[in-house]
């Protein structure tokens, strides 16, 4: 299966750097958090990041505005129908992380990938918030901070 289009929940330092990993390496990335203002800040210090990399000389201001044009800001889950993989960065809570699942198994095609950076709660307790048939596509992906 191609990868192309993720969606990343969570617009905290997480989900924001992940957005920007995968955004840099030429995939359509959809962020979502629950506020414009949330997402807003994200997209600031994301653009401040890439700006200390080019300052260093590590990439160009063109690889700058295509990374960040790489990037869509919502705060619509529904917006991620077309995802080919999820990945969740909420904030660190079995009932905050189930809700989001719940609300993303009826969103989402049956395929797609839905990942979680938890660092601490089980997947299979996480997983038990989707279908049956949806648990085959649930995985724990953990990220570290990059900046």
């Amino acid at each position: 299966m191609q990868i192309d289009n993720l969606g990343v929940i969570g617009a905290g330092m997480m989900g924001a750097e992940i957005a920007l990993i995968f955004a840099m390496s030429g995939k359509s990335v959809m962020l979502n958090d629950t506020s414009q203002d949330r997402l807003d800040e994200a997209l600031n210090k994301l653009s401040a990041t890439l700006d200390a990399g080019i300052s260093r000389n590590f990439w160009t201001e063109e690889d700058k505005a295509i990374t960040l044009s790489n990037i869509a800001l919502t705060t619509n889950l529904e917006d991620f129908s077309e995802c080919h993989m999820v990945i969740e960065a909420v904030f660190e809570d079995a009932a905050v992380k189930g809700e989001v699942f719940k609300k993303l198994d009826n969103i989402l095609k049956p395929n797609c990938i839905i990942a979680s950076n938890t660092s601490s709660i089980s997947i299979t307790v996480l997983s038990a918030n989707v279908s049956e048939a949806r648990q085959k596509n649930f995985v724990g992906s953990t990220s570290f901070p990059c900046t």
